[in-house]
């Protein structure tokens, strides 16, 4: 993701402020095939101009398996970030603007039966709650991520005590609040910290 220019097979890690080191649940792992490029994608913040000219010290550790019983794939699922440049804008001078879209699972890719073991929900600095809950067909919702409390530099991954299972006709609901008291223009969906996101980052299995 993320405009590499390249065809992105699947997205091993998705780091953000406060999150710690990235660890898979005992026994799953991300497919990394012989021939495949990894991709390090690095956003930099410039709002501030003292920091033009630094350097970057990142360095990443991976640690490899012969094979796990759980292959998870990443998918990322924004609605708000997909209509960015449609218009689509938060307006300002809100203190708690609600942002809610939802998804039958089948249109996000997303067969009967597939398994999500964790989630990563992700806003920028506007950001103050995100809801994302499994509306059921025929039975009773789920919640997978709730978060009340944003903070942009404590971030975190949540995975499951067990693997959640999908069904056909479940729908797949974010609700994002937003804060955007002392803002004097609309924020626009993109992945500038300035703009905002609606993000669940689902790692799942098949």
């Amino acid at each position: 993701p993320g405009g590499s220019g390249l065809k992105i097979v699947n997205g091993p890690i998705a780091w953000a402020p406060g999150q710690g080191a990235f660890e898979f649940p005992e026994g799953t792992g991300v497919p990394y095939e012989n021939g495949y490029e990894l991709v390090v994608q690095l956003h930099y913040n410039l709002f501030d101009s003292a920091q033009i000219g630094s350097s970057d010290e990142t360095r990443i550790d991976l640690r490899f398996e012969d094979s796990v019983d759980e292959e998870l794939y990443a998918v990322y699922v924004d609605f708000l970030l997909g209509k960015a440049g449609s218009g689509v804008s938060i307006p300002a001078g809100e203190e708690a603007f609600e942002y809610k879209e939802s998804a039958d699972v089948g249109d996000l890719g997303l067969p009967p039966g597939t398994k999500v073991w964790g989630v990563i929900p992700h806003m920028h600095e506007h950001g103050k709650k995100l809801n994302a809950t499994i509306r059921r067909q025929g039975g009773e919702d789920q919640c997978v991520n709730q978060v009340d409390a944003w903070d942009f530099n404590w971030q975190r991954i949540y995975w499951y005590d067990a693997p959640i299972s999908l069904a056909a006709g479940d729908t797949w609901e974010i609700t994002c609040t937003f804060n955007t008291m002392g803002v004097e223009e609309a924020v626009y969906p993109g992945w500038g910290t300035k703009n905002e996101m609606c993000l669940t980052v689902l790692f799942v299995s098949f």
